[in-house]
């Protein structure tokens, strides 16, 4: 351990004195003349990076202990901080000695200001290797309202301190004097340290003298034991591999997070599973492929009779039951049945619901040749809905495999249930249902280790309130039946027996009455589930003891939140009032936001100076945590922004009654009304800080069927080109930008004339006593797939009522002319940019706006599309960057402690396609590569053109994609973090409205297809404005051909910009300037000529020759060396990179903001 921290630390401080710099555990690459920066970058940045790795390794196997997450997230964790002058700390108590007065100002999440009282020392007792030692930190401001503790990195620095990022980005290592003193764990976007109790030092002191590392590693692998043993038992004995991977992975929600290293270590050995679940040896056949599509084909099997009657709620005697399970999702269907002569009800049942649905379509179904199944109703029923009946053969129960080696699962599982909670073997069946619900939320390896409920519904499942099955409860007794209202018990004890099918609720024995009760608000004993767990770890055959002492029950918000959120185990029952799930009882609510459960990022607020004060600024999700998105109503409505939430949803409803949303009908025979639900998001402004929550109702338009509820659904939006040239143009002529926002936009287009179209009463807010009605839509609502269209119909009317003019060359560019003025609307959906040199006809526009919608006046754009709008009108300039987006994916794929890198692509670097992944091959992948390309694709959409090229050759291998890709996209990542301050750089100093177009290509440079690359920029305003590269259709038989084709493709763009220009008013008066550095290609367009060499180059590809002879374009030579769509074309040297960058207009925001 110390000569894996001495090396790293000399190795670090030989870098920092050869920079000039002072050791501070933070090594500087910089580029050396005559030394190939790359290069040099690359094998600093490897030699650097393998060391961090092997202390990482180090602190894994001797002090696994230190990365616990769970250890942090206490009231005395504090968080380590790098963007923070001083800590800080709302706690007097801390301090063990005053210091000076000096006052600060600190900037909170969402604009509050707080200062200090003081500065001072304080102690904190940390644990490191070396157990809890005492630690003394100087200038920790004392700030009353701070709702975290803080330590500032800059100050531990200056103290003598070393911190090293692990290369995973999951630890900060804190070293002093080459002695690894403690560790900071990643958590939720932020690094956290651990202060210890008194109570925790006192138990250590206590102890008999140990090693205090293997006093600690034993304490802490008992609490590990206890965790494994807990949710073994919680999970229906599941088998303690599936079990480690669901604590360390994050597989569901509500499980603790446990590193798998400890775990694996823990001695394990369950005497309920010793004894209840039967070894044998399995058969082995060849494996048949698996249906790609879930919910499709599906198998079955009866089992039974079973000698014990069992007892299901008032279904009479169970002898039998029926498996079924999904062939791609595993999901399983359980149905208790009193004879087989019921197996044809239950599927019957299950079929025809899921055909109500809609959602999936069986197509084959898989059984054994039992007569409950080969059956002429049976065949008949398939039959008529197309569905494939495939049988075993006689005696060969092996090729049913899946229903067989379920129903072994399933009552392995009963088995021990049942000896855990000490109850009669009658209670078979109600054991058997709840099992089915757990299995349903276990993950499985052959899912890529997600659970089956993650399979069909897409988001894991929340289990953090998963009971044992036939654990003791409380539940609560209604006022109504209380013998004495003040005085009777408020509970009774009840045994818990699984999910109600009927109601949102439990399923619950009440054994002093010997029947079945349904209730939602009951309290669990988790004492006696501790036994439980003793029990089958303890090998003991003692009686189970129910008796527990009574605690209070909860109010019914604590109610709501102890009930899961399910309403049955399996098949047909209803999620909520009003819609049913034949799938399963449990569906999670629809959001906007599928990244839920990503480390969200911390921010720095940007710096100002205050009167008498200097301003300091913290990381505004360390004192105030980014508010997370809700995953459901119910979480939002718990959460502790309830009045936040609540006071959103009445405003998003109150606004669609306002507007005559709908009115409640009676649903017409043969109609289906559509579901909705609500969509909750938190709007943030350009700088982090909360702008506001929104609640949104939304329909399901994936319910729509065309031709009956919908027909033509197309509406334009405004390409990222048209915006960018319109910034460039005001830019240059020094025009107002303004943005508005129309508020519940697609409420303003009616369903007149369209197809008629009925929606259910929203969640919550169904009209009391007529809940049985459906809304009939008389707006065009969020979700509708006809709403864009229709709102973009009554916009463009609107529109052009008033004297604009719409463009034919972008049908959301709005003119219109004043006199000398005139004033452009840029439309994209809901957001409106505004721009004019006179501010008279905007405020025009906007009263007038504001009298026909509901707007919300942005003022100066700033923020649109998640691009960040900075401009000098002084200096006539403005920076267009996406910073914060920039940042948010640093922290999604945890390069946060990563060194930058030059450039995007490493010149000579030839990456090859893997063989093509399945769709189950790539949900099984480790890393997301298709989500980091995506999110490198609207970054060059937006302002990175210089990421161009690297993102077009990543996105080849969508679908065939390896480590090797995943590290190349890792780079681009890397370059982004160091350059994540940069961005278009308008300069509007030139007046005139004019571009000009870069062409070139990079001939025959795909390895195997041997086509070219074609690069275009163009630029106006001194940047970018359009660009593209891409791959050519087809093979290019010399460069000057592939030169040609490049300045084809130009050309169509410079076509465009030209007739939009003219459009806008801005006609272009002499020909368009394009640059090209092939004199043959240049040759061929003004000579035509060498016929040998030039007839097979297809005729769309001299369209440029045309434009030319007409005037509208002039090309001239340009160098290489100069030719910025190079940049485009291929992986470029870092100085010729850096170059080209700049003739991008890609630079760093260094302007001041002035308007």
């Amino acid at each position: 351990m110390d000569t894996v921290v001495n090396a790293l630390n000399a190795d670090a401080t030989g870098k920092a004195q050869a920079a000039g710099k002072e050791p501070d555990g933070d090594v500087a690459m910089e580029e050396q003349p005559g030394v190939d920066s790359n290069q040099a970058i690359a094998e600093t940045t490897k030699s650097f990076a393998g060391m961090l790795t092997e202390l990482e390794k180090k602190v894994r196997s001797l002090y696994p202990y230190l990365l616990d997450d769970e250890m942090y997230l206490t009231s005395n964790a504090w968080v380590l901080d790098s963007g923070c002058e001083h800590g800080l700390t709302s706690e007097m108590a801390r301090f063990v000695r005053k210091g000076a007065n000096t006052q600060y100002m600190f900037t909170f999440a969402q604009g509050s200001k707080h200062s200090n009282t003081h500065l001072g020392t304080i102690k904190l007792y940390l644990h490191g290797p070396l157990g809890i030692r005492p630690f003394l930190f100087e200038n920790i401001a004392l700030v009353p309202n701070a709702t975290s503790n803080i330590l500032s990195e800059f100050w531990l620095r200056r103290g003598g301190y070393q911190i090293l990022g692990s290369p995973t980005g999951e630890y900060k290592f804190v070293l002093f004097k080459n002695e690894l003193v403690f560790v900071a764990n990643a958590i939720n976007g932020a690094y956290y340290i651990q202060n210890k109790t008194l109570h925790e030092r006192q138990l250590l002191c206590n102890a008999v003298k140990q090693e205090p590392c293997k006093l600690l590693a034993h304490l802490n692998d008992k609490r590990f034991e206890r965790t494994l043993q807990e949710w073994h038992v919680k999970l229906g004995h599941l088998n303690k591999d599936a079990v480690i991977a669901m604590l360390s992975a994050n597989l569901v929600a509500g499980m603790p997070k446990l590193p798998a290293s400890g775990l694996r270590k823990i001695p394990f050995f369950c005497t309920t599973c010793a004894e209840m679940k039967k070894r044998r040896m399995s058969y082995r056949n060849a494996k048949g492929s698996r249906d790609k599509h879930p919910i499709s084909t599906i198998h079955m099997d009866t089992n039974g009779p079973i000698k014990t009657m069992g007892v299901y709620g008032s279904c009479g005697k169970i002898k039998y039951f029926l498996s079924i399970i999904d062939d791609n999702t595993s999901w399983r269907w359980t149905y208790v049945l009193r004879n087989k002569k019921e197996v044809f009800k239950k599927v019957e049942e299950l079929l025809l619901q899921l055909e109500r649905e809609g959602k999936f379509t069986i197509r084959r179904i898989r059984s054994d040749g039992g007569t409950e199944f080969v059956n002429a109703a049976f065949k008949s029923f398939c039959k008529s809905k197309g569905i494939v009946f495939q049988t075993s053969n006689a005696y060969s129960p092996e090729e049913n495999g899946a229903a067989e080696r379920d129903h072994q699962s399933k009552l392995d599982r009963v088995r021990c249930a049942l000896k855990d909670a000490g109850m009669a073997h009658k209670w078979w069946p109600e054991a058997l249902m709840y099992m089915t619900y757990v299995q349903n939320r276990t993950s499985m390896a052959r899912l890529g280790n997600k659970t089956p409920y993650e399979m069909v519904y897409g988001t894991p499942p929340n289990v953090s309130k998963l009971p044992v099955w036939g654990s003791v409860c409380f539940a609560h007794i209604p006022v109504a039946l209380r013998k004495d209202k003040k005085l009777s018990a408020r509970a009774v004890k009840r045994r818990f027996l699984g999910m109600s099918e009927e109601t949102k609720g439990y399923r619950l024995w009440d054994m002093y009455n010997n029947k079945h009760i349904q209730s939602r608000d009951v309290l669990f004993d988790t004492t006696n589930i501790a036994t439980l767990v003793q029990r089958a770890f303890g090998g003991t055959d003692e009686a189970l003891t129910i008796e527990s002492a009574a605690r209070e029950l909860p109010a019914a918000e604590e109610a709501d939140a102890l009930a899961t959120e399910s309403t049955g185990a399996v098949g047909a029952g209803e999620p909520e009032k009003g819609s049913t799930s034949a799938v399963g009882a449990e569906e999670p609510a629809q959001t906007s936001n599928p990244a839920v459960g990503v480390k969200k990022r911390r921010q720095i607020l940007g710096l100002s100076v205050l009167p008498a004060m200097l301003e300091h600024n913290v990381a505004q999700d360390i004192l105030e945590h980014k508010v997370p998105t809700p995953r459901s109503l119910k979480d939002a409505l718990s959460g502790p922004y309830r009045e936040q939430w609540k006071q959103a949803l009445e405003l998003e409803y109150d606004s669609l009654i306002e507007n005559g949303t709908w009115r409640l009908v009676r649903l017409p025979p043969g109609r289906k009304a559509l579901p909705c639900h609500w969509v909750l998001v938190v709007k943030y402004n350009a700088d982090g800080t909360v702008e506001r929550f929104k609640a949104r109702l939304v329909a399901q338009g994936n319910h729509q069927e065309f031709g009956v509820d919908c027909d033509e659904v197309y509406a334009p939006v405004a390409r990222f080109e048209s915006l960018r040239l319109v910034l460039a143009i005001g830019t240059i002529l020094d025009c107002h930008i303004h943005q508005m926002d129309v508020h519940t936009a697609f409420l303003n287009g009616t369903m007149d004339g369209e197809q008629k179209i009925y929606m259910r009463q929203p969640h919550g807010f169904a009209k009391r006593g007529h809940e049985h009605l459906v809304c009939e839509l008389q707006k065009s609502i969020y979700g509708l797939k006809q709403a864009p269209r229709i709102w973009y119909r009554v916009l463009h009317t609107f529109l052009t009522s008033m004297g604009f003019a719409r463009c034919h060359k972008e049908f959301c560019i709005y003119v219109q002319k004043v006199g000398e003025e005139w004033i452009i609307v840029v439309v994209y959906v809901d957001d409106l940019t505004i721009m004019s040199r006179d501010m008279r006809l905007i405020n025009r526009l906007k009263a007038e706006l504001s009298n026909r919608f509901k707007m919300k006046d942005l003022g100066d754009i700033h923020y649109i599309l998640k691009m960040e709008v900075h401009r000098n009108r002084d200096q006539r300039v403005m920076m267009i960057s996406q910073r914060k987006y920039i940042a948010e994916l640093i922290t999604k794929y945890k390069l946060g402690e990563c060194a930058p890198v030059m450039t995007p692509q490493v010149p000579g670097l030839v990456l090859e396609p893997e063989t093509k992944l399945s769709a189950e091959q790539i949900a099984a992948q480790p890393f997301d590569f298709r989500g980091i390309v995506g999110s490198l694709q609207y970054l060059v959409r937006g302002t990175r053109p210089d990421i161009a090229n690297a993102v077009r050759e990543l996105s080849k291998f969508l679908s065939c994609y390896n480590r090797t890709h995943w590290d190349a996209a890792r780079r681009v990542l890397k370059y982004l973090k160091g350059t994540s301050t940069y961005g278009l750089f308008l300069d509007g100093k030139t007046r005139d409205v004019t571009y000009e177009v870069y062409t070139d290509a990079s001939f025959a440079c795909q390895s195997k297809e041997r086509k070219s690359v074609t690069g275009y920029v163009i630029q106006m305003a001194g940047a970018s404005v359009s660009w593209c590269s891409s791959k050519q259709g087809g093979v290019s038989l010399s460069t000057a051909e592939a030169e040609l084709i490049a300045l084809s493709e130009g050309a169509k763009e410079s076509e465009w910009l030209w007739h939009l220009l003219g459009e806008m008013g801005f006609p272009q008066k002499v020909p368009v300037q394009v640059w090209c550095d092939s004199n043959a290609a240049i040759s061929i367009v003004k000579t035509p000529g060498n016929h040998k060499a030039n007839k097979h180059i297809e005729i769309r590809y001299l369209f440029t020759r045309d434009l030319v002879e007409l005037g509208r374009l002039k090309i001239a030579y340009c160098s290489t060396t100069e030719m910025t769509a190079d940049i485009l074309t291929k992986a470029l040297p870092t100085k010729q990179f850096l170059k080209l960058r700049e003739k991008l207009g890609v630079r760093e925001l260094k302007l001041s903001p002035s308007t």
